[in-house]
């Protein structure tokens, strides 16, 4: 917490500052494993509110749109739109906790997108867009990540990956105007 603290209090006094951003974004997307925290007793909110509030400027200093207001869904949609965000659907914890999340729901309720950062065509990966209505594989950069996802109007989302590489920028841009329910299995 008082590195955490230390780096918050010099991206709040230059949030510009190439040093600090560089410091700030090694800790919490290279090397930030906060995952160890999990089996502690200790009070975890202040950790992920610093972690929180250092992402915010990172976001903020590229550019990333955080108030965004989504358009109200259209009247004629008749089902909900469920959007699964997972690195991939390899054979690996997060496919295999990922699968069960959708894959009995009664699709005449639900219209589900699987959204993967890495596809290769694993059987795996077929049986889940068997599953869904369509896979989706997301762009490299962060801004169109985030496009692609907003433009689908997803609401709410599901995402399953170790959030601390590679989706926490990705939902934490979408998380301040959407309802996700985020779990992790590590």
């Amino acid at each position: 917490i008082r590195l955490l603290n230390l780096i918050l209090g010099h991206l709040n006094r230059d949030s510009e500052s190439s040093l600090w951003n560089k410091v700030a974004a090694m800790l919490l997307q290279q090397g930030g494993n906060f995952i160890p925290n999990y089996f502690t007793d200790l009070n975890l909110k202040p950790l992920f509110c610093l972690r929180s509030e250092i992402l915010e400027i990172l976001l903020k200093n590229r550019g990333c749109q955080l108030d965004y207001e989504f358009p109200q869904r259209s009247h004629d949609r008749q089902k909900i739109r469920l959007g699964i965000l997972n690195d991939h659907l390899n054979p690996q914890t997060e496919t295999y906790l990922t699968l069960p999340a959708f894959e009995h729901l009664n699709r005449d309720e639900f219209e589900i997108i699987l959204y993967v950062s890495r596809s290769n065509n694993h059987p795996l990966e077929k049986y889940g867009a068997s599953q869904a209505d369509r896979l989706v594989r997301l762009p490299e950069n962060l801004e169109n990540q985030v496009q692609t996802i907003r433009k689908m109007w997803m609401r709410p989302c599901f995402v399953l990956a170790d959030l601390m590489r590679p989706f926490t920028l990705i939902v934490l841009t979408m998380l301040l105007s959407q309802k996700w329910l985020v779990m992790s299995c590590r």
